[in-house]
């Protein structure tokens, strides 16, 4: 029965890493048992040193046997290439245009775009997100998807209306990015609006590039 629940979540896990403590429970009770028969067996069959080395060695595992397995994984698998797309898209180098009282902060609104920028601009900024990673938050999150990756400009003015967006940032460099390019649809908001091309009801913020770390801008017209 342990090794099907272990089996289960571990598959799970390498789905979702949500998955991996179940699995880490499973394998505790599995490793409890074998350990217990370990030591049962050495009192039975050692005796002196050999029996003391057995039980050091056992304890020894279950303390840093995991970690020096995963440390030597680690070590003997080839790095994978580091995403180096510039620029790295900082925050805090557009928080003050974004809080400036005669522009975009002249009246808190809601900012829409890539879910890993909603708690930075939530804590720099006096303005609201449509979504950020936090899974309470589902249908936040999927309107953000569909803002950017829709391709019926229509779809992406309903959603901006109906959740009063009245600010879109995006990022060409973020890893989120993957999630809304595809070279089978590049006419999706996101592509466009990376492509300098939004549609009518979208007006391009002008910025130093350079100064706000690659964001892009829009404002949105009611």
């Amino acid at each position: 029965f342990l090794t099907l629940v272990l089996g289960v979540y571990f598959v799970l896990s390498l789905k979702h890493l949500r998955f991996a403590p179940f699995a880490e429970i499973a394998s505790a009770w599995a490793l409890a048992e074998m350990v217990g028969r370990l030591m049962a067996w050495s009192e039975h069959i050692l005796t002196g040193a050999r029996q003391f080395a057995v039980k050091c060695g056992a304890t020894f595992f279950i303390i840093l046997g995991a970690l020096m397995s995963g440390t030597f994984v680690l070590a003997v698998t080839p790095d994978k290439a580091v995403d180096t797309v510039q620029p790295q898209c900082e925050v805090a180098n557009i928080a003050d245009l974004l809080n400036d009282r005669d522009g975009l902060g002249a009246k808190p609104t809601v900012v829409g775009g890539l879910l890993d920028h909603g708690p930075e601009i939530l804590y720099r900024t006096s303005h609201s997100v449509v979504g950020a990673p936090y899974h309470r938050n589902g249908d936040g999150i999927w309107d953000s998807y569909r803002l950017l990756a829709s391709t019926d400009d229509a779809e992406s003015q309903a959603i901006a209306q109906r959740r009063n967006i009245g600010i879109i940032v995006i990022c060409p460099s973020i890893a989120e990015r993957r999630f809304y390019l595809d070279d089978e649809q590049p006419d999706r908001l996101y592509s466009r609006l990376l492509a300098d091309t939004p549609p009518d009801w979208l007006t391009p913020v002008p910025t130093d590039r350079d100064a706000a770390s690659g964001f892009r801008i829009f404002t949105v017209q009611r």
